[in-house]
Order: structure tokens, then sequence, then C-alpha cells
């Protein structure tokens, strides 16, 4: 077995694509050899010819789509390329389509991008902090030859475990039947080494294993010729050696970690759980080895559930839990002599609320009970205890702690609720104090909110989150670059509340991007933090470090802060929005201050429409804004995908009057995250519908996307 997680199949999404976990979790010091920069000499980016892929790929039970014709660059950079490096993100100048995938060893494995010859894409690599490690645009070339990226073990390695399997990954898929023992090989002593070479469903993995275990404190050289070409017939642009010097020690499995390790399902409805398969060192352990031992699923009940293996799930093994009959079962995954067990339980969930945050989403149950699905970004957000960052779930798990709940808010990588009791709990990514408990790191259990608040609510913004005493007065913490707690100072941030400047006494509070709004109980609103595009409502573009009152006298039912806009309802139902000049404020596109890029004061939303609920907007740049009219229907407004489906960030398009949330469902609330959408029902189902690149709408799919609303699963 090789030390690398792998994944099979084009990850191709028509609006985004995430990929690269299979590297993620892998041998901190996998390298490969540093082949040369395929679009010049100032880039370590690799960019292949563009190649026709099929119109539908699988890889377990994620699957991926393109719009059929279009063909598909693959774009990577070896390890060491951009040391530091978190997140890579891809934009096709051309058609706007976006791709993220995480950065690993400084570098990133061949990423599936829509794209043909003449096109340009935009590559930005940011540390985990948000610096900016490399902003270059590279062009799509014609008949570029392929190369290795990387390959484990990497160069010059040394106590590699003598029953390892060696892999090596192309920069573009390899045509197979140049896949044999004659071009990736194992050397000893200039000798060849019995033993057999594939490729992997994707083109862009191979592997060679040998016939018996390695002789210990050996060195072999693994070697790749130009014999193997790509699906063009283009030979692989030079050979490689790459020499390893074997241990004495065998890698075999020593711990396996579940995730997630409780889930509620209905019955008939299933739950994917991912194994992550660790030696004594901690690497993670791939399975190309045949003879390597299986990993196999059971149930302590069949009569309640039964489990199944289900393949790849984000570059894990998994296991499909099914419920059959009410109850709660343990399961077991067992790989030779080594286990691990999760709770599963066989019921159904009823919502009381529902929230998203940007690749998560989080409800409470009419019962006080927190659930959230999606993604586990910063080790935490899910608020499971489990601290894996990178993981997800697709469907409703359990908040860890046993709290009852009566508000729960999602954000970004972190989500807060306030107890049936008044105190404030806040779990996920704790940086800059985002938490509010008085610490900078990041938490995987609900902690509380400092200070000994009786709070009624809480709002996240990007970086920090206010919240609301039950006497009105309003509290904020984390970060304040920009006067966003409305202190009177920018200091860098809080880690624990302090108290909204001016002694107001406010029933609502929204946080943004960078800026805070609240009202009054007469329907007056006052804004503070960055006013940069004209997000205050205050007539300029100043900011304020403390509440500065909304001009125009308007009075408002209801208000909410997105990235760089905000929006309110008059106590009559009409919408208002102020702020940058983009689809999102839905204001008619020929208004002066349209043209003039920014509304710096409050402008009616087009379309006539009465609204009754407004929706927490966009902390990330769609500028999407969505509401609820008096009749339950959802209507949304901005950088919009299809009817209100998904932000631009997605392949999509700017809407500048609102749309029609379609599938006929009358909500009672809806909820904005950065790539999804999700509401309750006036029934009290929980629906979500967008981009679902992380399980973020609940339906128990992974990287299937929906137009129109989809119930959340557990649900009757």
């Amino acid at each position: 077995m090789a030390l690398h997680e792998r994944f099979g199949g084009w990850r191709v999404v028509a609006f985004v694509v995430v990929v690269g976990f299979a590297w993620l979790l892998g041998c901190q010091d996998a390298a490969g050899p540093r082949p040369r920069p395929s679009q010049g000499p100032s880039t370590p980016l690799i960019v292949s010819a563009p190649v026709m892929p099929p119109s539908v790929a699988s890889s377990g039970a994620a699957t991926a789509r393109l719009v059929g014709g279009d063909s598909v660059v693959f774009v990577s950079a070896p390890p060491g390329s951009f040391p530091g490096g978190a997140f890579a993100t891809i934009r096709n100048r051309a058609t706007g389509s976006v791709v993220t995938t995480p950065v690993i060893d400084g570098g990133f494995d061949p990423v599936p991008v829509n794209a043909v010859v003449g096109d340009s894409l935009a590559v930005i690599v940011t540390s985990a902090a948000g610096a900016s490690l490399l902003q270059a645009v590279v062009s799509v070339r014609g008949h570029q030859p392929p190369v290795v990226v990387r390959t484990t073990p990497p160069d010059k390695k040394t106590d590699v475990p003598v029953n390892s399997v060696m892999s090596v990954v192309f920069s573009e898929p390899v045509d197979p039947g140049t896949i044999n023992s004659g071009t990736i090989g194992l050397q000893l002593n200039s000798q060849l080494v019995a033993g057999g070479a594939s490729i992997l469903s994707d083109g862009l993995h191979a592997t060679f294993a040998p016939d018996a275990p390695l002789a210990p404190q050996t060195t072999y050289t693994l070697v790749i010729t130009t014999g193997v070409a790509d699906l063009a017939g283009r030979p692989l642009e030079q050979p490689v050696q790459v020499p390893f010097t074997t241990g004495s020690l065998t890698s075999n499995v020593a711990t396996i970690t579940l995730f997630p390790s409780s889930a509620l399902v209905g019955p008939g409805g299933s739950v994917q759980i991912q194994a992550v398969l660790r030696d004594a060192s901690g690497n993670v352990l791939d399975w190309f080895n045949p003879a390597a031992p299986s990993l196999s699923w059971s149930t302590a009940d069949p009569v309640v559930a039964i489990a199944a293996s289900s393949g790849l799930l984000e570059g894990y093994l998994s296991g499909t839990v099914t419920g059959r009959a009410a109850g709660t079962v343990t399961v077991t995954a067992t790989s030779g002599s080594r286990s691990a067990t999760a709770s599963i339980t066989v019921g159904t969930l009823a919502f009381a609320s529902v929230s998203t945050g940007d690749l998560h989403t989080c409800g409470i149950t009419t019962t006080g009970e927190a659930y959230c699905w999606g993604s586990n970004l910063y080790g935490g957000a899910l608020g499971t205890g489990d601290s894996s960052r990178d993981l997800v779930t697709t469907t409703p798990v359990r908040v860890a702690g046993g709290l009852s709940f009566a508000t729960i808010t999602a954000g970004t990588a972190r989500t807060c609720g306030i107890t049936t009791v008044g105190v404030g709990y806040c779990w996920g990514d704790g940086r800059r104090g985002a938490l509010g408990n008085g610490d900078t790191v990041n938490s995987a259990v609900p902690v509380p909110v400092a200070g000994g608040l009786s709070l009624a609510t809480i709002s996240m913004g990007l970086q920090h989150a206010c919240g609301l005493m039950t006497s009105g007065a309003a509290y904020c913490w984390g970060y304040n670059g920009d006067g966003e707690l409305g202190t009177g100072t920018t200091s860098f941030y809080s880690a624990t509340p302090v108290a909204v400047s001016g002694g107001f006494s406010f029933v609502q509070i929204a946080a943004g991007m960078d800026h805070t709004c609240a009202l009054t109980a007469s329907g007056a609103a006052y804004c503070w933090g960055s006013g940069s595009a004209g997000q205050l409502g205050t007539g300029d573009t100043n900011s304020a470090p403390t509440p500065v009152p909304v001009a125009g006298g308007l009075s408002f039912k209801a208000l909410t802060a997105g990235f760089a806009q905000t929006c309110a309802l008059t106590l009559a139902g009409t919408a208002y929005c102020w702020g940058v000049a983009t689809a999102g404020l839905g204001v008619d596109t020929t208004s002066g201050c349209f043209r003039a890029t920014r509304c710096t004061t409050p402008t009616p939303v087009v379309g006539g429409l009465t609204f009754s609920a407004l929706g927490p907007a966009s902390r990330q740049p769609g500028y999407s804004v969505c509401a609820v009219t008096v009749a339950g229907a959802a209507y949304c407004w901005g950088e919009i995908w299809g009817a209100g489906a998904a932000p631009r960030e997605f392949g999509g398009h700017p809407s500048y009057t609102p749309q029609a949330v379609g599938g006929g469902v009358q909500f009672a609330s809806v909820s904005l995250g950065e790539f999804h959408y999700c509401g309750l029902s006036v029934a009290g189902v929980a629906y979500c519908w967008g981009g679902n690149n992380d399980g973020q709408i609940g339906d128990g799919s992974f990287f299937i996307a929906s137009d129109t609303p989809v119930k959340v699963a557990g649900q009757p």
C-alpha cells in the first residue's frame, strides 16, 4: 500500500470543481520530480492541452458532470511550488467558470477546468491566512506533452515501507494502453524488479506493484519512460527516474477514524461514512495494493440498518449505511485486526429553523437539537467533535454536547447558537477571536461565548459576529479592522464580546463581510464598519467605527448585511438595498447611483413585490439576496445561477430583478450561503438547493447540484 489518498474519475462540474483531497491528508514529505513549467518560466504551473472527456464520469458515490462536448485542460503544480500555500483558485477568464483546490506540500494534483485553446486562466494561490502567494495568468495551448507532476515515494525518500506500491501522477490523462511494466517499472542495480503496472480510471494516477515485498535497507529506482503517451498519442516529455531507499518495516493499518461518528437517517434513507486509515507513523494509507487487507462494514442490528462498502468519497474509502427501522445501531468498519465504530440513529427530523453557512448548513429541530451537514472546514464547523478539517457529511449529523438550542446561525467555517436559557455557544474556526470565547483556536465542539451574556440572537459576519442581549444591547466579537465591532476603534480583533457604542437598544442585528447593521424598535436603521461601497447607507462612502443612522428616514422591519451591500424591508414589505452597484442591489440599473457604481442611500428593489421575510445575504462576493413574499414564494436577486439556484461563482449570471425560486415550495424563511440556499417551508420541512460540492444541501448526494429545492435527508 502506498502513502497517498487517491480519487478516480474526473470531478468536473459545470459550475465548480473541488478536487485534490486525494492529496490533502497524504504523506507530508511527498514530492516528485520537478518537471518544467509548460506555460513559461515565470510560473511552475502546468497546463495540459485540451482533451475531450466523457460527458459523465463517476467515482464511488460522487458523480461529476460536464456540458456535452466541452473540452477540459488539467492544471497542476509540483510539490514545493508554493510553500505555505493552502488553496488555489483557477478561473477561466473567457467563461467565468471557477475551480478551487487545496494546495498541499506546496503543490496540487491535476485539476480539470473547462477550456479551449486560446483561453486564459487566472490562477491565485493563497495561504491559510488569505495572503496571496501567486497571481498569474496562463494561456491554454495545444500540443503540450504530458509530464510527471509527482511520485510516491518522492525523489530520494528514505525509510520507505517494504510493502509499498509506487504511484505516479501525470499532468493529464494518459493512454491506458501505454501503461505496462516496460513503461513504469522498478529497478534494482539496473535490473527490473518483477511486478505489474496499472492505471486508475481517471487516467492520471498510475501504479507499480512489486510481486514481492522489497528488500530492506536497499536503494531502488522508479523509472517512467517516454513510452507513456497521452490520449492524443503525445509521448511523455522526458523520462523520469526516482531513486529511494527502503527501511525495514511494513506499512500496516494502525488506526481507523470514521466520519461522521454519528448520524441520523430516516427509514429508507442512507448516509455515507468516510474511513481514514493510517499507519503507526500517522501516514494515510492508500489501497492500491490488491494484497492489502480489505475494509469491511457491518452493523450490530441489520433490522435497524445495513452497511456496505461504497468506494471512495473525497479520496477516502467509504461505506453506505441504509436505515430500515427506527432505532440506534453501531456500525463497524474493520481492516485486519483494526476497527472503528459509528453510531447511527434511524428516525425522523422535524426542523424549526435552518441556517446556511458558506459551505455548510445547520438546523434546529422542534425539540432543540442542533444538526449540521456539509463541510467541516477548519476542523469544526459541524460541531460534531471531529476536528478533521477537510471531511464532509452529506446528511445531518448531531452537534456534540447535548445542548438544547433556541437559535442557530451558520457562518464562514464556524457556527453559533443560543441555548433555550440564553447562553451563546460557537464552534469551528476560531481565528481572530471569532468564537467569542476568549481564545483564537478552533473548536470542534460548542464552546460558550465569554461574558455571561443573556443573548437573544447572534448574526455571523465574514470574520466577526454580533449578538443582541434580551435587553436589546448589542455586543460584537472577532475581527475589527474596519470598525465592524462598533466600539469606536479599529483594533485588530476582540476574542470576547465588546459592547457596541451608543447605548442603543436594538431588536435585530445583521453582520456582513466587514460591516454591521441593526434596527431599533421604531424601525430606525443604524450601520457601522466599512463604508467603502456605500453599504452603511449614510449617503457617502465613509467608514464608521460606531453606529450611524441610515439616510432616508425609512422605517424598516427587517434587514440583512452581505458582502458589500445591505438590504431591508419597510413596514409595508417593500425591499430597499444600498451598497456596491451590482445585481445584488436589485435596483433600477438606469438610476444615477447604479451608474455611479455605488448606491449610498436606500434604493427600492425593482419588481413591485411585497415581502414578509428577508434572508441573510451572502458574506462572500456573490452579492446575492433572497426574500419571501407574503404568499410564501421565495425570490432571489444578484449573481445567481438558474432561478435563484446558485451564485455566479458557480458559472451563473447576474439577475438585476428578483427571480422566483422554482419547485413550488411555500417558504416561511430562506437563508443564503456562499454557493447554496436553504429554506424552511410553512409546513416545517427544510429544503436546500444550489451548489453541493461539499454535501451542503444535505440530501445525501455529493457533488450533484440542484436547480430547485430538494428535501434535506432525515425528514418524513
